[in-house]
């Protein structure tokens, strides 16, 4: 059987292959190493070339990344500087809102602000509006009656006027106007009225719980309280 030359058997040739085989064999071996070197050229190529892809890929990511590192960097600095304007917007709002609380205060200060305040609690005559005052807030009491019954209850007692009184007066400054404080009084006599001008704070019997006992307490006189504004 004729010899035929393998270069990837390497059982092959043998000791009884005839020499007329060897330039067969040299030139088999030589196709193979020149068909194994074209297609390591062509490995080569290829990888040389993935190389490069790969490189451009990464100078696109590393692009990519510079591009998105600016972005953020961006958005954070505009975010930021958003943020200082909206806590300087709430601040100036803040201190806008102090101002007007300031201004309203002030404002209803200048509208209504007391001159003068005078309390009485016994006596009569009279009392001079301060200057400015254009208006006196009155707060009154009429004086009691010390009861000694049940029946004492209808002495000296109005139910259309009350006993004490807050009421706002109008005035002009410099007027005298006249007061009269009322005393407490016991028995059969009438629980008398406080005034102040055209102001009346009615007498207020008081009785005892049970007819003919020695009562508990003491009847007051009346009082005023005046608030010039």
């Amino acid at each position: 059987m004729a010899y035929t030359p393998n270069a990837e058997d390497t059982a092959q040739p043998t000791g009884n292959q005839a020499l007329s085989t060897a330039a067969l064999e040299f030139r088999t071996l030589k196709q193979y190493i020149q068909t194994t070197k074209t297609a390591q050229d062509v490995r080569d190529d290829a990888q040389d070339a993935a190389t490069a892809l790969l490189a451009a890929a990464l100078v696109t990511q590393d692009t990519r990344d510079d591009a998105q590192d600016v972005s953020i960097s961006t958005a954070q600095s505009t975010a930021a500087t958003a943020q200082s304007t909206a806590n300087t917007g709430v601040a100036n709002a803040a201190t806008a809102q102090a101002d007007a609380t300031t201004a309203l205060a002030n404002a209803a200060l200048s509208v209504v602000k007391v001159k003068s305040i005078v309390s009485i609690t016994s006596g009569s005559g009279s009392v001079t509006v301060p200057t400015g005052a254009t208006s006196c807030l009155v707060i009154g009491k009429g004086g009691d009656r010390q009861g000694r019954n049940s029946n004492d209850f209808s002495v000296g007692y109005s139910s259309t006027s009350s006993a004490t009184k807050a009421q706002v007066l109008s005035v002009s400054a410099g007027a005298s106007l006249a007061y009269s404080i009322a005393s407490a009084v016991s028995g059969d006599v009438l629980a008398q009225a406080t005034t102040f001008s055209s102001i009346t704070c009615q007498g207020a019997p008081r009785v005892q719980n049970n007819v003919g006992e020695t009562t508990t307490w003491t009847a007051a006189a009346g009082w005023l309280v005046l608030v010039f504004y």
